[in-house]
């Protein structure tokens, strides 16, 4: 069971899925959710993400999406991480 999880875009999933804020954070498992060549289409659908599930508690996001750099791509990913029980 899902105990903890955020929503998330990036443009290297495997470097984001070990760094200090999720692998340390305690995050076991990261899923991606959705791939694109179009950036604002993977900004686009991390914040439809995030309003979908921001009323569950075990939503961990704060803001509403998009801010985040995307130093790298395309290709750009949308992305689950999550805390296992």
């Amino acid at each position: 069971m899902c105990k903890q999880f955020k929503i998330g875009i990036t443009t290297d999933i495997n470097n984001r899925a070990v760094s200090d804020d999720y692998w340390l954070g305690g995050y076991d498992y990261m899923v991606v959710l959705y791939r694109t060549q179009s950036k604002q289409r993977v900004i686009d659908m991390e914040q439809y993400l995030i309003k979908r599930f921001k009323k569950y508690k075990e939503c961990k996001n704060i803001r509403p999406g998009g801010e985040g750099k995307l130093k790298w791509g395309p290709p750009y990913y949308a992305y689950l991480a999550m805390k296992i029980e």
